[in-house]
């Protein structure tokens, strides 16, 4: 930690501290978490507002990966399961319909290379990246995720497989 984040640290300590000489836990240069919100600034609330969301997203992106890889390699890790969407849906919880989504997804991703990164670094949320599953092809990837931090999910335009193609998305997007 730097001369300064200690200055920090120890001047928000002194000031928790109170009459009873006690600390809360408070967000600190160095990333540890509040359980008393209430001593947080509005700045800080927003930064750890941005911060969990790209925590969240990430997680999201290696739960989606997985389920592309348990998808790919045709795993039922229980007798009589239908499809891996079955499975989530038993195992995980999720209704049917969300695993069935995540499959989707997760299969789309291994052909967005530059949406899936996006999605893995915390960059894109999981509403952004099933949008753009929805509309994209490989080539537009890059596009689309860069779109998608600057527009509501409904903006994004709604192309079809490549320049100059039907609006509808075709199994070989």
């Amino acid at each position: 930690m730097t001369g300064k984040a200690q200055g920090e640290v120890a001047a928000r300590t002194a000031e928790l501290r109170g009459g009873r000489g006690q600390c809360r836990w408070v967000v600190l240069a160095f990333g540890a978490m509040t359980t008393n919100l209430a001593v947080l600034s509005d700045g800080q609330v927003v930064e750890e507002i941005t911060t969990w969301a790209g925590r969240i997203a990430a997680g999201e992106a290696r739960l989606v990966a997985l389920i592309g890889e348990f998808d790919r390699r045709q795993a039922r890790s229980a007798p009589g399961m239908l499809s891996g969407a079955h499975w989530l849906s038993w195992r995980l919880g999720m209704g049917l319909k969300a695993s069935h989504e995540r499959v989707k997804v997760a299969r789309a991703l291994a052909g967005l290379p530059a949406t899936a990164a996006a999605f893995a670094a915390g960059r894109l949320s999981w509403t952004q990246v099933r949008a753009i599953t929805r509309v994209a092809w490989p080539a537009a990837s890059a596009g689309y995720s860069a779109s998608a931090r600057t527009r509501r999910i409904r903006r994004l335009p709604p192309t079809g497989c490549g320049p100059g193609s039907a609006t509808t998305k075709t199994a070989a997007c």
